[in-house]
């Protein structure tokens, strides 16, 4: 009986990854076969329909009742073995949601992994919604070493994925839909299909997408503007960010 370390593969297997070599197991019943099945048209729906994102609450909700789902903990422990074993390339579109106050373990184990990744020369691209209160979690991935964009036409409410080397995808799901929801479980498939079309999905908004630095910066400067008086201290406070930081975009603009 497969356990928690156990997934799923888009061609209607069970596996356990280790991206060297996967250990292919037969689906023993058809009941596991027909999940499948709806788990990967679900996914498949959800990007090429012409009404892109209408009744996404609906697939997404099926998705989450056909597929044999991780707990949090899991899923991020899942990202973190898919980082430290990626070989070429991490694309990813995620809520940049404040961490929790038990999440700081797993954020920074994430973290860790990304700083790895990048020293070995994989790229890592990262995509958040342009919100003030996700540049928090851009500042942590930019120092980690992922190149990190803003772009204010992108939904992450109730779906967030990664794509390593063009073949696995990582998508967590929030318990309830909604782009502050943080998420709670999540499904790891094996398919090179679904990878590409995540990745065409991506740059669709990566192209367009502003950079970090370019975006905090235009924050800072904004509240500034608004009141003059403020300090970097405060602003530091508001967004998160380290103070440092908000200094250094003050002093060179003045």
């Amino acid at each position: 009986m497969a356990d928690k370390r156990t997934y799923i593969s888009a061609c209607g297997k069970l596996y356990r990854p280790n991206f060297a070599g996967d250990s292919m197991v037969d689906v023993g019943t058809v009941l596991l076969v027909v999940e499948l099945a709806l788990l990967s048209f679900t996914v498949i729906i959800l990007l090429q329909s012409r009404r892109e994102w209408h009744g996404r609450e609906e697939l997404l909700n099926l998705l989450m009742a056909t597929a044999r789902v991780l707990t949090r903990q899991e899923y991020f422990s899942m990202v973190r073995e898919a980082l430290d074993k990626a070989e070429k390339s991490v694309y990813a579109i995620v809520t940049g949601a404040s961490p929790g106050v038990d999440d700081g373990p797993l954020v920074e184990g994430v973290m860790k992994a990304i700083s790895r990744s990048t020293k070995q020369g994989i790229v890592l691209n990262y995509l958040l919604p342009k919100s003030p209160e996700t540049l928090e979690m851009g500042s942590k991935l930019s120092k980690a070493g992922a190149t990190v964009r803003y772009h204010d036409g992108l939904v992450v409410s109730d779906f967030r994925f990664m794509v390593v080397d063009g073949r696995y995808c990582a998508i967590g799901l929030p318990e309830t839909m909604g782009e502050k929801q943080p998420t709670r479980r999540g499904v790891m498939i094996r398919s090179e299909t679904l990878a590409d079309m995540l990745k065409e999905h991506f740059n669709k908004f990566w192209n367009s997408a502003m950079d970090y630095r370019d975006y905090l910066t235009a924050v800072v400067l904004k509240l500034v503007e608004e009141n003059l008086q403020i300090s970097p201290e405060v602003i530091s406070r508001q967004l998160r960010v380290d103070q440092e930081e908000i200094t250094k975009i003050i002093s060179t603009k003045k």
